[in-house]
């Protein structure tokens, strides 16, 4: 396959889209795993006074789910209200006097790899002065944009499991 080859570049799309359908159904399926995978939020929410009740519920932008003393939560594709792929897990570490909520997060991975991709395929082809800057932006354009749902959402979240 020679630069250029129309064939190259639909295996990326097809790769790429292939990626995307894969992470949406992980957020369907809901394996734990998928969940525990992420980057910690970087500040703690308010306690809550008490380990909710309710097994399931739902946020203005999220609906969560809990097991235990975790709960995993997920943007739902159909309704769009935080960025399409966040998802991520909270763990409730119960103290004697209240409940403080340990807020993991993620954005969908695979524009990240994507990203990274693109920068090392630049470097090989010695074209990293171009790659390089354009996958670095896309990375922390998305870190940034996704982290800060996930600080709206920890809020969210905090409220809907004081209240739960």
């Amino acid at each position: 396959m020679s630069d250029g080859s129309p064939l190259v570049a639909a295996m990326a799309a097809f790769t790429l889209l292939g990626g995307l359908l894969g992470e949406r159904a992980l957020l369907r399926w809901r394996p734990r795993a998928y969940f525990r995978v992420g980057f910690p939020l970087g500040m703690e929410p308010v306690p809550i006074p008490a380990v909710p009740v309710a097994i399931k519920g739902k946020t203005s932008q999220v609906h969560w789910e809990r097991d235990g003393d975790e709960i995993i939560y997920w943007a739902e594709a159909t309704e769009r209200k935080a960025p399409m792929g966040l998802h991520g897990q909270v763990t409730l570490v119960r103290t004697t006097r209240n409940v403080h909520l340990d807020v993991i997060w993620a954005p969908p991975w695979t524009p990240m790899i994507a990203a990274i991709w693109l920068a090392g395929l630049g470097a090989a082809r010695g074209e990293a002065a171009l790659t390089a800057p354009i996958s670095i932006v896309l990375v922390v354009g998305l870190l940034v944009l996704y982290r800060q749902s996930a600080v709206q959402i920890a809020a969210e979240l905090r409220y809907s499991l004081g209240t739960a």
